[in-house]
């Protein structure tokens, strides 16, 4: 299973957790089209992911401590401080 795979297993389980993923892939898609929402190392990739009834659904990545990571992420949930939070947490960073 892919990671793209893997994330959107977890969005259709209700599972917010983050995955990890590599330097390789967060420039990757970082390169790919301009980024629809990006601060300190944190972003939303240019093109939505799906329209859902929360609204529109992007794929996210973001650094934390040199670590890479991605979930799928609604627009309205904007918000890389709180992303970093729940990463430290969830990885006990």
């Amino acid at each position: 299973m892919n990671i793209f795979e893997q994330k959107k297993e977890l969005l259709e389980k209700g599972d917010r957790s983050w995955v990890e993923t590599s330097e390789e892939l967060f420039y990757e898609q970082l390169g790919c089209v301009p980024p629809e929402r990006i601060e300190n190392k944190c972003f939303l990739m240019g093109e939505m992911i799906d329209w859902l009834p929360d609204g529109p659904l992007y794929s996210c990545f973001t650094e934390v401590n040199g670590r890479y990571f991605t979930r799928y992420v609604y627009l309205k949930e904007w918000n890389p401080t709180k992303f970093r939070s729940e990463i430290i947490t969830q990885f006990k960073l």
